[in-house]
């Protein structure tokens, strides 16, 4: 048992993503018949889109979000409960057995979903799992059961796993990018929020009306419109504004347009390297649909759950980070009640973009809008998260957070999913049991609309067209 565990942690800690990535699409390709070379070919596309979205977005990162953290600095922003990133979040799931176990839970989950046509989706997002792991710690903590909080992480790759495929048709809408869904259990535990956001905002005057996307912003702004020299500006101005007063104009210029030029090339790049990594992935779940729909009975055609950070280089995506993380810090004080100041996990902010993405439709305005009052629900999330998400930290012993005068919480494990289930961990056993009714009639519903869609033939040809092309480009 302890050699399982030492195993499964050293995938999950030591193997990067992009090596991940890649043996996964190897061996479900070979199993879903795919020739060697393709399955090789695809592979590492699929793992280089990785690495150059994952460096791309360090450097967007690098590039603003000292610069948010710099204006909230001085402009003494301080609600009361800080968040302290991803390091304790990490170092939290990683000393918890859930931790230890959360893969081959999360494995046999996304298998028997599979096997009882429960969904549609493949999860390959093995770092996204442990969100599963956190979950199942705070209902841990919450109700002092080991076995229950093993539950609610199991429970909550159920919900996040249907949730990827209602999500899925308006991924493609919004993307042009077929045969994928989003299974990461930060990103996808916002979509319900984003959805009701988006019902919201379709009642205020003025943006229930046609709906402006990128491509009309590009035209109406021209040459500033594209890629690169939006992000230049956006990220100059931003860096400017941290900058102000606080160091002399030819250094604050320079450092501004440092930043410009590293927002630029994120901006320019990330979409190409979007493109790169479906090349990879395309193939993949176009094999698993023939085989699923060759070798089991009422079903439609499958998707592949990539890590969600291939979504982060969309241009929507890209455009509305500086401002929402911006924006953020400032709804953070504004809004009556909340108690947390996103700071050190700032670069999460584009996870809650991506949750927004399959809702709005790729409509800007909208898309920025909606991901404010999202973000303002995770903010909320994240206050009540804190005392418990402290007493974990104290307890595993976390001797950099044990000491902290200040009340602290991580963004990452401020989402309404873990937030609501860890809520009803506190009920015990009662809770679970409410916990597992939902997540049943949850997947039961997702049964039916697949076995609807695979016996309807309109349904199963728009299963086919939802398979990508031969060529691996996005139709």
């Amino acid at each position: 048992m302890q050699t399982a565990i030492d195993l499964f942690h050293y995938i999950q800690e030591r193997l990067g993503v992009s090596a991940v990535t890649i043996a996964l699409i190897v061996i479900l390709g070979l199993c879903f018949g795919l020739p060697a070379g393709r399955v090789v070919r695809a592979a590492f596309a699929a793992g280089v889109g990785f690495v150059g979205l994952g460096l791309l977005l360090g450097a967007l990162e690098n590039a603003l979000v000292p610069a948010v953290q710099a204006i909230a600095e001085n402009s003494g922003l301080s609600p009361g409960v800080v968040d302290v990133g991803e390091a304790p979040f990490a170092a939290l799931v990683s000393a918890s057995e859930i931790g230890a176990l959360i893969l081959p839970i999360g494995i046999a989950v996304n298998l028997l979903m599979l096997a009882t046509n429960t969904t549609r989706t493949i999860n390959i997002d093995f770092p996204g799992y442990r969100y599963f792991a956190y979950t199942g710690v705070m209902v841990q903590r919450a109700s002092g059961s080991l076995p229950l909080g093993l539950a609610a992480a199991a429970l909550n790759t159920v919900i996040v796993t249907v949730i990827a495929d209602k999500a899925a048709p308006g991924l493609k809408k919004s993307t042009g990018l077929r045969g994928v869904s989003m299974p990461h259990g930060f990103a996808a535990a916002f979509v319900p929020v984003a959805f009701v956001a988006n019902r919201f905002v379709e009642y205020l005057p003025g943006l229930n009306r046609p709906k402006a996307d990128m491509d009309r912003i590009r035209e109406r702004l021209g040459v500033l419109g594209e890629p690169a020299p939006l992000g230049f500006a956006l990220g100059f101005v931003i860096a400017l504004a941290a900058g102000l007063g606080a160091a002399p104009v030819p250094d604050l210029i320079a450092d501004a347009l440092t930043a410009a030029v590293q927002t630029a090339a994120a901006f320019a790049l990330a979409p190409k390297l979007l493109s790169f990594l479906m090349e990879g992935i395309h193939p993949l779940a176009d094999a698993a649909g023939d085989f699923m729909r060759k070798h089991c009975k009422n079903r439609s055609a499958v998707y592949i759950g990539p890590d969600a950070v291939c979504w982060l280089g969309h241009p929507l995506v890209l455009t509305c980070t500086p401002i929402l993380t911006l924006l953020s810090v400032f709804l953070a004080v504004i809004l009556p009640g909340n108690r947390m100041l996103p700071f050190a996990g700032l670069a999460f902010i584009p996870y809650i973009l991506a949750a927004v993405l399959p809702i709005t439709g790729g409509a800007f305005f909208r898309s920025l809008l909606v991901g404010a009052l999202t973000t303002a629900f995770m903010l909320y999330c994240g206050s009540g998260m804190a005392a418990l998400f402290m007493n974990a930290v104290t307890d595993a012993g976390l001797e950099a957070y044990v000491n902290q005068t200040a009340d602290f919480v991580s963004i990452q494990g401020a989402n309404p999913l873990t937030w609501a289930v860890a809520a009803l961990g506190g009920l015990q056993r009662l809770g679970i049991a409410i916990l597992t009714v939902i997540a049943a009639g949850l997947a039961l519903q997702n049964r039916r609309s697949i076995l609807k869609a695979a016996k309807n033939p309109a349904g199963r040809r728009a299963s086919a067209e939802e398979a990508p092309s031969e060529s691996g480009e996005p139709s």
